[in-house]
């Protein structure tokens, strides 16, 4: 069959709906709360599961397709249309929501917020080490960043004047755009990585492995293309999708809306009853030592994620359920010998404590990733040498030929070393930051793959754990501040999607080639996009006055530093990059800003024996599963178990109670027909979802609640 490739369409579409969901998608996430509350996200795009923005204009394409089949046929979208504008609205969501953009524009001000307008000489100092074309330092820019531009200037008058200055939102275009266009190759660079990888990766993970990609089942299951054998499988049917046309579906989708709805309704109107879909078990567990197993331990009833946990494998659900009982132990083994709050050779920058859980899932997450390369190394071998067959090798089928994605793979590694080297970090510690993050990105993706569930590990705290300025130098350190968007939003999630999209690109008969110029494409123009909207909504409202985590993140990452070179309690450096004061006023810190304490004193061996422990227990649990025939654990559910992630195991153990039922009575038959169901819960979950979102958008935008604008 002869595959299809873009059309034009389809990609104005994507754009028009990256730019309405993605603009709607920043005000809801700095304004309202009120989405995230009635349906127990903290984000209404969704960390871990499928994101409600493309969701939503996905199901808007679907509405309209069947609507325009009976007005006007020769503008019908067909299936790969739709997955094209579906997977560019999933690119979008990383880069203009929670994630890059979030993130990255209040570290880029950050610094010099703390420096200029607070008067910190030691961030004054700092900031004399990171290049003009890597940061904002004019002073009017960041304050009116943070404090808002519009207040106090009167608006000009004339039609022509007022429009302009409303497209131009306040923001010193002067000042900004130089530093997107220093960006922007930096940032391609990584995503042209990581295609790369997906595309190299793909056959490995979808045909030898035959991973489950449990968020491809949903949209497909929408399109009507199937993914398996069963009621999902539906060729032929029109792109509104059979499953639309199943009872069950409609069962389970009703049960989401009517929890949500009610929840909803409580938060405006307090009268109306609340149905509890969260429980602390710590107000019910009180005794110690047992209460000590509490910590974080909360029951979530959330469908989305009982309808994902529906469809991985019971292997991975078990072992996730087994992990977490394991994780709750140590709580126990800790209280009882006193290991309770125990911090290590903490600082300001980790307040982890026993049982280093975020440090488990650091070294969990790096022996994975390896350990998928690994596994894959006889087939990268082949892929290897038939690159240098002749004719390249035969990859008629691939998003891009090796001959063509590991020369662009090194490019892009090299570009980012070279910026960032340029930017004054070592070119060594530039390419350990880059090998790291990819290793991390392969990670969520397999186990996103496997599990449909996934967080990637919080990595700010890495680099000062391991010795800090000490061996890192004070350099390299500061400008991998701002990469503190790589660590607590979605960035590295995007070659999960591109995974997936390349994955379901068979179902519609789409050529792979032609959808990784798509995902390109989107994630360009979600960058140029999601800029502009964010700045002008920024320096309308000012930065502060918004909600408080990018704030926070803004100046988080770089107090970092300062507290590894011991300014602390008030103590100022004169200079920490090139005068001597500076180092006697920093206490233990050379004339170059290192600590200069000895090395024993600087490692937190806690929490690297807790990274070793996470790597050593996943390369076990990857070599038995892979040598012991039926071994029953499988090391995504320890990785699941030790990331934020677990709070999902309520769902998770939810989820295997129905499939045993409907095993036990039915058989692999009834499991079978009850997928529309898992489906149903999905997507029900996500429109309620995408209603509070809009209303609370209005009522903010009205100032009625939710934050108010």
């Amino acid at each position: 069959m002869e595959r299809k490739g873009l059309t034009f369409r389809s990609i104005l579409i994507a754009i028009a709906l990256m730019t309405v969901l993605g603009v709607w998608a920043q005000y809801i996430e700095y304004f309202t709360q009120v989405a995230g509350s009635v349906s127990g996200a903290a984000s209404p795009t969704g960390i871990a599961v499928p994101a409600m923005g493309p969701v939503l204009g996905f199901l808007l394409v679907l509405v309209l397709g069947r609507w325009m089949v009976r007005s006007w046929k020769r503008w019908v979208l067909d299936k790969a249309e739709v997955l094209v504008i579906y997977s560019m609205l999933m690119v979008a969501v990383p880069v203009m929501a929670f994630g890059l953009t979030y993130f990255l524009f209040p570290v880029l001000t950050g610094q010099a917020y703390a420096g200029k307008v607070g008067q910190d000489s030691t961030h004054m100092e700092l900031m004399k080490g990171v290049p003009k074309w890597m940061t904002v330092q004019d002073e009017d820019a960041v304050r009116e960043f943070w404090r808002g531009a519009d207040e106090g200037r009167p608006r000009p008058s004339g039609f022509f004047a007022r429009g302009m200055h409303y497209l131009r939102g306040g923001v010193p275009w002067g000042v900004w755009l130089p530093l997107l266009r220093g960006w922007l190759p930096l940032l391609l660079a990584l995503f042209l990585s990581m295609l790369c990888i997906a595309a190299v990766m793909r056959r490995q993970w979808v045909e030898a492995e035959r991973l489950p990609f449990p968020q491809t089942v949903a949209p497909l299951a929408l399109l009507g293309a199937g993914v398996a054998d069963g009621p999902l499988a539906a060729p032929g049917v029109s792109p509104v999708g059979g499953i639309l046309r199943q009872r069950a579906f409609w069962v389970a989708a009703a049960v989401p809306i009517l929890l949500y709805s009610v929840n909803g309704l409580h938060e405006y109107f307090p009268s109306v009853p609340e149905i509890r879909t969260s429980y602390r078990l710590g107000e019910i567990i009180t005794e110690k030592p047992w209460s000590a197993m509490t910590l974080y331990w909360n029951f979530i009833v959330d469908p989305l994620a009982i309808g994902l946990a529906c469809l991985i494998t019971f292997e991975v659900s078990f072992s996730f359920l087994f992990f977490f009982g394991l994780t709750r132990l140590e709580l126990l083994w800790g209280e009882l010998f006193g290991l309770t709050g125990y911090r290590g050779n903490s600082q300001f920058w980790s307040s982890e404590t026993y049982p280093f859980t975020e440090s488990q899932c650091t070294g969990a997450s790096v022996a994975f990733g390896v350990a998928a390369l690994w596994m894959a190394r006889r087939y990268l071998g082949r892929k290897l040498r038939a690159m240098f067959a002749a004719g390249g090798g035969d990859e008629p089928d691939e998003a891009m030929r090796t001959r063509t994605a590991l020369p662009l793979f090194v490019i892009s590694t090299a570009v980012f070393v070279a910026i960032l080297s340029m930017a004054g970090m070592s070119w060594w510690f530039a390419l350990l930051v880059f090998a790291m993050y990819m290793c991390f990105a392969i990670t969520v993706a397999k186990v996103r793959a496997d599990a449909g569930l996934a967080k990637n590990p919080y990595t700010d705290h890495l680099f000062y754990i391991l010795g800090g300025s000490a061996v890192f130098g004070i350099a390299s350190l500061n400008q991998h501040s701002l990469l503190y968007f790589l660590s607590p939003g979605i960035v590295l999630i995007l070659l999960a999607i591109q995974v997936e999209s390349f994955r379901m690109c068979d179902a519609v008969g789409l050529r792979r080639s032609a959808m990784a110029k798509a995902l390109t494409v989107a994630f360009v123009a979600a960058f140029l996009i999601g800029s502009y909207s964010l700045l002008v909504l920024t320096y309308r409202h000012g930065q502060a006055k918004m909600m408080s985590y990018p704030s926070f993140a803004g100046a988080y990452a770089f107090s970092m530093l300062p507290y590894d070179l011991n300014i602390v309690d008030g103590v100022k450096a004169a200079s920490l990059l090139d005068e001597e004061e500076g180092a006697a006023a920093a206490g233990s810190t050379d004339v170059e800003g290192r600590d200069t304490r000895p090395l024993g004193e600087i490692l937190d061996f806690a929490k690297i024996g807790a990274m070793g422990a996470g790597a050593f227990i996943t390369g076990l649990l990857t070599f038995l599963r892979y040598t012991v025939m039926k071994w029953p654990l499988h090391p995504v559910g320890y990785i699941l178990s030790v990331s934020r992630a677990a709070d999902y195991w309520s769902s998770v153990l939810i989820a295997v109670a129905i499939k045993w039922a409907l095993l036990k009575w039915g058989g692999l038959r009834l499991y079978e027909k009850a997928k529309p169901a898992f489906v149903g819960l999905i997507v029900g979950a996500l429109a309620i979802r995408a209603v509070w979102a809009v209303v609370a958008t209005i009522s903010a935008f009205h100032g009625a609640g939710g934050g108010g604008a």
